[in-house]
């Protein structure tokens, strides 16, 4: 709630605010009755900076909701109906001059967003202000204390989001610019995952689901790199391997040096020369590594805004986070399947807020490796809310996983097949992606003819 009188800020600033479109807005109410029901759902009475248009403008709101008509006359009534007049400057001559003052009027939704803006900007103010006299005073722990600020400047910012409702024709006008652009999202850069979903769209919540050893993190690499080839930058959080691991991982795909002559450093002349290609080709490449173990909702999005305003050329497109499970929840104590269904939750906001896809990568349950089959729904681990938040759901399936651990020989068509299996998508129908797995690079392909 916008504080009821003007104030100046500590530093001695007053807050911002544009009386001159307070009074447009006002004004354009009482001379043109009927835009006022525009108006009224796009501002409340909160929002004027001044008290006497704050008076003037719930007039106005509780007349419309009531059906009446609200010109200058009626709102002047409604005034001194609830005893309200002598808050408004000047009384009935100062709604006169208002009026008479502001007799030229633009569009009044426009003076009507800049009023909303500039009060969405004081309660971001507002909000910054109590969080820095908690921060001196609390004697909390640091941990209750960042959570208690997280969110108050949470609540103004949702505020300062919060767009209203759109027409069908807005909304249309919209469909038809996204279908003339021939917007397909951010590819993975997988063809027949890309034909399955037309790519991932801005906001959404992917995630990628496989028991462990099946090779999430090798495919949610190969996502990455293929984006950020598409010049858009990436930020991949990873939470269970190190940089360095990771990015041994990266170059074994990309120079095609086995992994483990990698790690053994025991490179040919040939291999030590495709290796100073790979790291030449990806240093030019938008990726980056964040590999805080531990780290929280607040980390990943402080970084991910961090690497947004570091992108020059292209705009953040994916972030990947590597794997929900590990992410620490904002308060601890509670049972474990509330406290992923908040991390769930948070990544779905997160992607919208920052307005670009999240690829969430999480562990399925034991019972997928004892009957060793596919991958469903029911079994993403310790909550069903990673269900209902994600727009996408890949299950990650390799037959041959389950062979050789029982001792069995396959066949090399067997060993590299693989599936991605669309198990969800809000846009779009379900299926089967084939890929082609390569052991030795620990990388997912384009399944190839055999």
């Amino acid at each position: 709630m916008i504080n009821r009188e003007p104030r100046s800020d500590v530093a001695g600033l007053i807050p911002p605010h544009d009386l001159r479109a307070e009074e447009a807005v006002i004004a354009s109410c009482m001379i043109a009755p009927e835009v006022a029901a525009s108006v009224v759902a796009v501002l409340t009475c909160d929002d004027f900076y001044s008290a006497s248009n704050r008076a003037l403008f719930e007039a106005i709101g509780s007349l419309v909701e009531s059906g009446s008509a609200c010109d200058l006359e009626t709102v002047a009534a409604r005034l001194r109906q609830v005893n309200r007049m002598k808050q408004v400057v000047d009384g009935e001559r100062g709604m006169v001059a208002l009026s008479d003052r502001v007799a030229a009027i633009g569009n009044p939704l426009d003076y009507a967003r800049t009023v909303a803006e500039l009060a969405r900007r004081r309660q971001l103010i507002l909000a910054a202000q109590r969080v820095a006299a908690d921060a001196y005073t609390s004697k909390d722990d640091l941990s209750v204390l960042m959570a208690r600020s997280e969110k108050a400047i949470g609540v103004a910012t949702e505020a300062a989001g919060g767009a209203g409702s759109d027409s069908l024709l807005a909304a249309g006008l919209e469909l038809a610019r996204t279908l003339e652009a021939n917007v397909q999202g951010t590819p993975t850069g997988y063809a027949q995952i890309d034909q399955m979903t037309t790519g991932m769209q801005p906001a959404e919540m992917w995630v990628l689901a496989a028991r462990t050893g099946m090779g999430k993190t090798a495919l949610s690499n190969g996502i990455g790199i293929r984006v950020a080839e598409s010049g858009k930058g990436v930020l991949f959080v990873s939470l269970e391997m190190r940089t360095t691991a990771l990015m041994m991982r990266i170059v074994s795909a990309r120079a095609r040096i086995p992994l483990q002559d990698l790690r053994h450093n025991r490179l040919t002349d040939a291999q030590h020369s495709r290796l100073q290609a790979a790291l030449s080709s990806l240093g030019d490449l938008p990726f980056w590594i964040y590999d805080k173990p531990g780290a929280t909702l607040r980390d990943i999005y402080t970084e991910a805004q961090r690497v947004a305003s570091t992108v020059k050329r292209a705009k953040l497109g994916l972030v990947i986070v590597d794997h929900l499970g590990l992410v620490t929840p904002a308060t601890r104590g509670g049972n474990r399947e509330a406290e992923v269904s908040a991390i769930s939750r948070g990544l779905k906001v997160m992607a919208g807020k920052l307005n670009v896809p999240i690829l969430a990568l999480v562990q399925v349950g034991r019972e997928v490796a004892k009957g060793a089959r596919r991958p469903e729904l029911h079994d993403l681990r310790e909550s069903g809310a990673i269900e209902q938040d994600a727009d996408c759901v890949i299950g990650l399936h390799r037959p041959s996983y389950y062979e050789a651990n029982k001792g069995r020989d396959c066949d090399e068509q067997m060993r590299r097949y693989a599936e991605a299996i669309v198990l969800k998508q809000r846009q779009g129908e379900t299926g089967i992606a084939q890929l082609d797995f390569d052991g030795q690079f620990v990388a997912f392909d384009d399944a190839r003819p055999y």
